[in-house]
């Protein structure tokens, strides 16, 4: 009884953590967004600054003037973002990473297969989301 009850601790632990990673995960994609970033583009006048200032333009009835002095605000932050970006991306691989170790530990054979089905099955869909043919950390809704 107790050796199952260290397994179901072991287990909701794991559970907890990928919970976390993912809410992490989640918090990071919803705030950076970028997958031209990850993938290496050139980010002077990116497709999501021109979404965004098209966006704009649309809803806010922009003069050209003004058009012209967002871009230079939303390219600007974007360079900032892309910094912060290149700082943080590297400790969330590591923790997503670790976090995924540690819950394959827990698992049984059958399940770690379907686990890494489950990575494999989620990458994927973020590379046909994004348009890309490299994997991509994330992308926000704009």
């Amino acid at each position: 009884m107790t050796s199952m009850k260290s397994r179901l601790i072991a287990i909701g632990l794991a559970l907890a953590i990928l919970a976390t990673g993912a809410a992490a995960g989640i918090a990071v994609d919803r705030w950076m967004g970028r997958p031209e970033v990850a993938q290496g583009r050139d980010r002077t006048r990116s497709p999501s600054v021109d979404r965004q200032l098209a966006r704009f333009r649309k809803r806010l009835d922009l003069t050209d003037a003004q058009s012209e002095a967002i871009r230079a605000i939303l390219e600007r932050t974007k360079t900032e973002m892309d910094a912060i970006d290149a700082e943080v991306q590297p400790r969330v691989r590591e923790v997503r990473d670790r976090s995924r170790g540690e819950i394959l530990q827990v698992l049984e054979p059958e399940q770690r297969t379907k686990y890494e089905d489950m990575i494999e099955r989620s990458k994927r869909h973020r590379q046909r989301r994004q348009g890309g043919d490299r994997p991509s950390k994330r992308r926000r809704s704009e």
